[in-house]
């Protein structure tokens, strides 16, 4: 909340002196503000509300589970080694950790035919 309120109070104050200069005031002026806000968080808003409402769903035990394959994965490595992990960014992040998470989990059942013998892994 804070990190986006300054970047949005930069942008107004960037709309705000454009309009001052050209003495223009207009609605259609001062729009560019909704314009280049939305530009700028629209993805990283709309990526933490749909994250935000997939966990809301999960029980705790899904939880558990999410957070003991997430270590068992090396999960926090994976993040870690990130040349493009930004704090104050999520988008990016949230959507590789979900592919990394999705596609360990779907190999799960696979590794564990493999391990019991019943899969012939190919080499």
């Amino acid at each position: 909340g804070i990190y986006y309120g300054l970047l949005c109070a930069d942008i107004a104050a960037d709309c705000l002196h454009q309009a001052c200069q050209a003495v223009a005031f207009s609605a259609i002026k001062l729009s560019t503000y909704d314009k280049r806000w939305w530009a700028m968080l629209s993805q990283e808003l709309k990526t933490g509300h749909r994250t935000r409402r997939l966990y809301q769903k999960l029980s705790n035990r899904h939880i558990d589970y999410l957070f003991r394959e997430a270590r068992n994965n090396s999960l926090p490595k994976f993040i870690v080694d990130q040349q493009d992990l930004s704090f104050d960014w999520h988008a990016l992040l949230i959507s590789k950790i979900s592919k990394r998470l999705a596609t360990v989990i779907t190999l799960q059942p696979a590794k564990a035919l493999l391990k019991q013998g019943f899969l012939r892994e190919h080499t």
